[in-house]
């Protein structure tokens, strides 16, 4: 609701459009980084850091097959709003899962051969994962 709003909103008009990319889903496969806008256009890059916008996300993260995707992701990310959450062949910090499921929305967390860790570099226990997932079914 607040995204509909910024976007109408006279007080929130920006010069040169609105700052951010909406995006309905981000995928990385491989070295190929695909994503898809609310009109269903569909996107591919090489490198996700060729997007000259932040991605605003709002329903689907799905980061696969390449190791630590998710800091790069991130650091091209101003708000992560999902629903749905895939994590295959991933290491990353609990840091950066908590930022991924930010929002409390994802009813759908599908984590395979992932390994979370702390800032300790040891496994995160499952509760403390579950915390972050209030909605998960």
């Amino acid at each position: 609701m607040a995204l509909k709003l910024m976007i109408v909103c006279k007080y929130f008009q920006h010069k040169n459009g609105f700052p951010y990319l909406v995006v309905k889903s981000v995928k990385s496969c491989g070295n190929i980084w695909i994503y898809q806008t609310l009109d269903g256009h569909r996107y591919s890059n090489q490198k996700i850091e060729d997007n000259s916008k932040k991605f605003w996300i709002i329903d689907e993260v799905e980061l696969v097959f390449s190791e630590n995707v998710a800091s790069t992701l991130l650091l091209k990310t101003v708000v992560c709003n999902i629903r749905k959450l895939k994590l295959d062949n991933q290491i990353i910090t609990f840091d950066q899962f908590k930022l991924l499921t930010d929002g409390g929305n994802v009813e759908i967390c599908d984590l395979m051969e992932t390994v979370i860790t702390d800032n300790n570099g040891e496994c995160v226990p499952l509760e403390d994962i579950f915390e972050c997932l209030p909605n998960a079914f």
